[in-house]
């Protein structure tokens, strides 16, 4: 019970979080709005979160919070992202889709597979985009981007392969596409054609590691803090805020 009720709580400030004046933009109220690399969501009222080898439900719509499935997973899943009415999953061996039209049991749908790396991933309007990382956890991963062709969520298969020096997290507003590399900085890609994408540019003054796109700004997590970033033309960027975190 402590274990649920402390997940409902972290997104609870989060939340809070994004409504405060360090976040100027507001968030989504039926949608719970995180970065690629989030292990939770928040969907109509249920609670989205994958723990290893399980997606776990959570009713909100009571005071208890009540754990109401759990389902099994046959790869580690590492984060969630939700996509009009589905989940998207990024495991250790590719991308999950389940249906969420019965809110309470997410139906499988389909998958597509990659070799064993780290996978965050998000999507928009036929694309999916996804991150794999080599790295110690993730064992013999690449790292590179790659675009899946989502139009039919019941075949999505694999469209173009980018190559990439250290990709965390990744987040979509408009026609672009960002990507945090860590300390490599912060990648920027045209989507007007999603098949054959360029960089637009690359801030190497920016660490990154995931993006949370809002209303008129982007969000920055690093190692060293979260940063929020209003968007200027020709892809600038002014920092308006920054928390710093520490050991």
């Amino acid at each position: 019970m402590m274990k649920k009720l402390g997940l409902y709580l972290l997104f609870f400030a989060l939340t809070l979080s994004c409504k405060s004046d360090f976040f100027k933009d507001s968030v989504d109220s039926e949608t719970g709005r995180g970065g690629s690399l989030a292990r939770f969501t928040v969907m109509n009222g249920y609670l989205y979160a994958v723990k290893a080898h399980e997606l776990l439900v959570f009713d909100l719509s009571e005071e208890s919070t009540d754990l109401v499935n759990r389902i099994s997973l046959d790869a580690f899943a590492e984060t969630i992202f939700p996509f009009k009415g589905n989940l998207l999953l990024g495991t250790q061996t590719g991308m999950w889709v389940y249906d969420v039209s019965l809110p309470e049991s997410p139906t499988f749908i389909s998958k597509y597979e990659h070799i064993l790396s780290c996978d965050p991933v998000v999507a928009d309007g036929d694309f999916a985009f996804t991150t794999l990382r080599s790295g110690t956890a993730c064992r013999n991963g690449v790292n590179r981007l790659d675009v899946l062709n989502i139009g039919s969520l019941l075949d999505p298969y694999l469209v173009r392969s980018y190559s990439l020096l250290n990709p965390f997290g990744l987040a979509v507003k408009g026609n672009r596409l960002y990507v945090g590399e860590d300390d490599r900085g912060l990648r920027i890609f045209d989507l007007s054609d999603p098949e054959n994408m360029q960089t637009v540019r690359r801030d190497f003054n920016i660490n990154a590691r995931d993006i949370i796109p809002l209303e008129n700004s982007l969000l920055i997590t690093a190692s060293n803090g979260i940063s929020q970033y209003k968007l200027e033309e020709n892809d600038q960027f002014t920092l308006l805020s920054h928390i710093e975190i520490g050991d």
